[in-house]
């Protein structure tokens, strides 16, 4: 039941944020870059538009947050939260390569579309998004239950859609279906 219009982390040193905001992956996507600010040892993530109801986001700092005196950075920070009484838990990951080079792709965007028409990956925003590391891995959390198209694409013009003049594209062609089971 998150009402607020940012979010603050406070870490136990001082910390320099220079390259979160180039790093800094909200999912779902906002149509507006949040304000990436400091005040002594908290990071502040600053909304500047309001959040969808009802719904968990999750904000992927990757290595991007760094001491300020050894310079260490903290591996692979993530937060979520959710604006409603649910508080959704499933995820998706994988790796994205080159099929020719078989080489993983780094910082490509891995796209979920609930909308399940061919061109909702050209017209439409997606409802879940992540970005590969060095490894080409992907990990896509906080997901609501139900049926998705998976893409990645090299997303060169940051719009979140697929080029087809200057992008390059990956697909699967079945639907993901993200499920939890609990074993006793």
């Amino acid at each position: 039941d998150f009402k607020g219009n940012e979010v603050r982390i406070t870490f136990n040193e001082f910390i320099i944020p220079d390259a979160v905001s180039e790093n800094l992956v909200v999912s779902p996507p906002l149509e507006k870059r949040p304000a990436i600010l400091t005040k002594s040892k908290t990071l502040i993530v600053k909304f500047n538009e309001d959040l969808k109801d009802s719904t968990t986001y999750s904000l992927d700092f990757k290595n991007s947050v760094v001491d300020n005196n050894e310079k260490n950075p903290y591996n692979n920070l993530r937060f979520s939260f959710s604006t409603g009484n649910v508080y959704d838990s499933l995820r998706v990951a994988g790796m994205v390569m080159d099929a020719f080079t078989m080489e993983p792709l780094e910082n490509t965007v891995v796209l979920l579309h609930k909308n399940l028409h061919d061109s909702a990956v050209y017209t439409l925003r997606p409802d879940y998004i992540a970005r590969t590391d060095d490894n080409g891995i992907f990990l896509v959390d906080n997901i609501k239950e139900g049926k998705y198209n998976i893409f990645s694409i090299n997303d060169a013009n940051n719009d979140l859609k697929y080029d087809e003049s200057a992008e390059q594209i990956a697909f699967l062609d079945t639907l993901i279906i993200p499920a939890a089971e609990f074993h006793d």
